[in-house]
Order: structure tokens, then sequence, then C-alpha cells
């Protein structure tokens, strides 16, 4: 563990090597939450986790996403 001085917040090397994921993504306000999935992935993917360990459930819209 190291300490970055700048935030003077504890960071961890952190890597989803050998996890599975799964992000639930809204249709409502689709301009903001596709934005919002692609750069989920983008940082799954820089912390060693594939796509094919990632599974993405849409849903019509937020009131769904707590079921």
């Amino acid at each position: 563990m190291r300490i970055d001085k700048n935030s003077h917040r504890k960071q961890q090397d952190l890597t989803g090597r050998g996890k599975r994921f799964a992000v639930a993504v809204s249709g409502f306000n689709a301009a903001l939450t596709e934005s919002l999935l692609k750069h989920c992935l983008k940082t799954l993917a820089v912390h060693d986790v594939p796509p094919a360990k990632v599974d993405v459930v849409r849903v019509p819209g937020a009131f769904e996403l707590p079921w």
C-alpha cells in the first residue's frame, strides 16, 4: 500500500485478475449511462479484467436497477 501525497488517500494496487463483474446499465438517459459504461469497461480493462469476464445487463429505466 502506498500513500498518494497529493490526495492524502491510501491507494492499493488493484487487480481484477481472476474475478468476474456485472455492470447494470439503465436505458433512461442513455447518453449519460452509455458514457458511464464505456468508462467503467475501460477502467476494468486497466485493472486486468478481460471483456469476457464482464457481464453487462441493460434495464429499461432507473427504477429496475435495484431489482
